[in-house]
């Protein structure tokens, strides 16, 4: 849905239901949370519909919590590259 229409609407940016499920997620456990939380923010990325780094930065703490849970290394190997990229090396 573009900018314009959520305004119109009311609706929550992608990047707000990102952190929204990102909650949800830590309180719940639920991983399916985590994994829209993850969608959202690479949607928000690949649209550019925000400040890039701070896209870039929420994708990658999402990754990062879902390596933590699942082990994937692939999650590790991205999040790698958006710190790189953000300079956030935290």
């Amino acid at each position: 849905v573009s900018q314009r229409v959520r305004e119109f609407f009311g609706l929550p940016s992608p990047h707000d239901s990102g952190l929204a499920l990102i909650h949800s997620y830590e309180r719940t456990g639920r991983l399916d949370h985590l994994e829209r939380a993850i969608s959202l923010f690479r949607q928000e990325v690949l649209e550019q519909q925000a400040d890039r780094a701070h896209s870039q930065r929420s994708l990658r703490k999402a990754l990062l919590r879902r390596y933590e849970r699942v082990g994937q290394q692939s999650d590790l190997d991205e999040a790698t590259e958006l710190g790189q990229a953000t300079g956030d090396t935290s």
